[in-house]
C-alpha cells in the first residue's frame, strides 16, 4: 500500500483527543470515488482544502470495490463485505451509537429517490455508496428511512440550522468521480461547496471530513482524506488512518466522548 495524502481531525478513540481545539458539533463527511492520489493532488479545489485545512498522508482505504469501505465507514469492520452486491446486514453500526448518546444522523445522497427506495442503482444514484441503506434495522424502520434524504435537503437544514450531528453526504456516480474523473468531481465540489467552506457560521462547530472510499485498482494507492475545522491553523498528521478508524471523530471532544462500539 502506498503513502496517502490526507486532511482529517485525527482518528483516534480518545475521549481527550484534539485538546485545545473548538468544540465540534456537527460532523459532515463526503465520499468520492476511485481516483488515484497524484491526480487528486493536482485537482485545483483538492489541492487547497489539503492547503488550508489539517493534512494527512498515511490515510488508507480498507479494500476494493467502494462497499467494504462504505460499510467499514459506518460499522466499523467489512462485516465480511467484499463485493458491490445488494447486502443486508444484522449487525450495529454508528447510527446506533448515536442515537443511543441522544445525537442525530443523516445522509444526504444525491439523486435518491427517497422512500426507502432499496434498489441498487437510480439514474446516477448508487445504494452502494449509502451503506446505512444495507442495515436491516434501517431497512425496517419508516423514522430511520426518513434519515436518508435527497442532498437537496442539506442545504436547507444548513439554511435553518438544523444540521444533525454527524451527516454522510453522498454525491451522484458524475460528481463523486466514478464515472467521470478527480478533476471533475474538485470542480464540482468547489462549486457545490466552496462558498459553505467559507461560511464562519457554519464552520465555527463544524468538522468536515473529505475523503475518497478506495483504490481505482485492486491493489492500488491509498486515498484522499481531508477535513476541515472553523479556522484552525493546519497541520501535519503523521499516523496510519484506515476506513475503519473514521468512526474517530465521533468520540472526540465534547458531544462525541462515550461513542465507543461495544
Amino acid at each position: 500500500m502506498k503513502k496517502a495524502f490526507g486532511f482529517l481531525i485525527p482518528f483516534l478513540f480518545s475521549a481527550e483527543c484534539l485538546a485545545g481545539t473548538p468544540s465540534v458539533n456537527h460532523v459532515v463527511q463526503v465520499v468520492f470515488e476511485n481516483g488515484n492520489v497524484q491526480d487528486a493532488r493536482k485537482a485545483p479545489f483538492f489541492q487547497k482544502l489539503a492547503n488550508e485545512g489539517v493534512e494527512f498522508t498515511r490515510s488508507f482505504g480498507v479494500a476494493h470495490p467502494s462497499q467494504p469501505n462504505y460499510i467499514a465507514m459506518i460499522a466499523g469492520s467489512t462485516l465480511g463485505v467484499v463485493l458491490d452486491n445488494q447486502v443486508n446486514l444484522d449487525a450495529r453500526h454508528l447510527g446506533d451509537l448515536l442515537e443511543e448518546k441522544g445525537l442525530s444522523w443523516k445522509v444526504y445522497a444525491e439523486d435518491y429517490p427517497g422512500n426507502c427506495f432499496l434498489g441498487m442503482t437510480k439514474r446516477k444514484y448508487a445504494r452502494k455508496h449509502v451503506p446505512f441503506l444495507s442495515f436491516k434495522n434501517v431497512q425496517s424502520s419508516a423514522s430511520r428511512c426518513d434519515r436518508i434524504q435527497n442532498s437537496d435537503s442539506f442545504f436547507q437544514d444548513v439554511k435553518n440550522h438544523t444540521l444533525p450531528s454527524f451527516s454522510l453526504w453522498v454525491p451522484n456516480l458524475d460528481h463523486d468521480g466514478h464515472d467521470t474523473n478527480v478533476r471533475f468531481a474538485s470542480q464540482w465540489f468547489s462549486d457545490q461547496f466552496g462558498g459553505l467552506l467559507q461560511d464562519q457560521s457554519l464552520m465555527k462547530d463544524t468538522l468536515f471530513v473529505i475523503t475518497f472510499d478506495d483504490p481505482a485498482v485492486d491493489g492500488g494507492e491509498a486515498r484522499l482524506a481531508r477535513a476541515r475545522v472553523a479556522e484552525e491553523e493546519a497541520v501535519e498528521g503523521d499516523l496510519y488512518f484506515f476506513h475503519i478508524e473514521c468512526l474517530g471523530p465521533l468520540v472526540c471532544r465534547r458531544f462525541h466522548r462515550e461513542l465507543m462500539f461495544v
